[in-house]
């Protein structure tokens, strides 16, 4: 009597995980399929369409995306195979990080027009390039806390501290901020 018959594999759901702190892929151990055989003990094997596979651990896998097959051979060579669909995403925010203080200098027309990146004390983000706005923490000369690529001082700031927000958002849409 020879066992013709393969393991049965039962494929996990979709698995949803979030970009590593420090760069733009992710690394997580991979979860056990369910699987059975009648006749004799398995062995399992992964392979994924990204990133690369270390034991029960995958790692380096890319942003969207991206299949994990499940290989199980029982001691007779009968196979099984599953798939799953592992969707990376960047889920943390940015880092921004704000320069202690800084002095601005007014035109002789009494007023300044200082960008977002002039406050920038090298922000980050884990998946790529940010997008730097900055705004008064009050109304100021120009009645305006909105963010903007700039923010604007005048004669009446003068010998005052005036607080300024700068906001970073990342390339997926998330926000953080830092104060000067």
């Amino acid at each position: 009597i020879k066992d013709k018959t393969p393991p049965n594999i039962s494929c996990l759901p979709t698995k949803n995980v979030s970009t590593n702190v420090g760069d733009c892929t992710a690394g997580f151990l991979i979860p056990q399929a369910d699987v059975t055989d009648d006749c004799s003990d398995f062995t399992m094997q992964f392979q994924s369409s990204a990133g690369f596979v270390s034991g029960n651990l995958l790692m380096n896998v890319p942003l969207g995306q991206n299949i994990l097959t499940y290989t199980a051979t029982d001691e007779c060579g009968n196979q099984s195979q599953c798939q799953t669909e592992v969707n990376v995403h960047d889920g943390l925010a940015p880092t921004i990080l704000c320069k202690p203080s800084k002095t601005v200098s007014l035109t002789s027309d009494g007023k300044a027009t200082i960008s977002a990146a002039t406050f920038d004390n090298g922000s980050y983000d884990n998946c790529g390039p940010l997008e730097l706005k900055v705004r008064r923490m009050d109304d100021g000369c120009f009645a305006d806390t909105t963010f903007a690529d700039y923010v604007r001082f005048c004669c009446d700031d003068i010998g005052t501290s005036v607080s300024v927000i700068m906001e970073g958002t990342d390339w997926y849409g998330q926000k953080s901020t830092c104060m000067i």
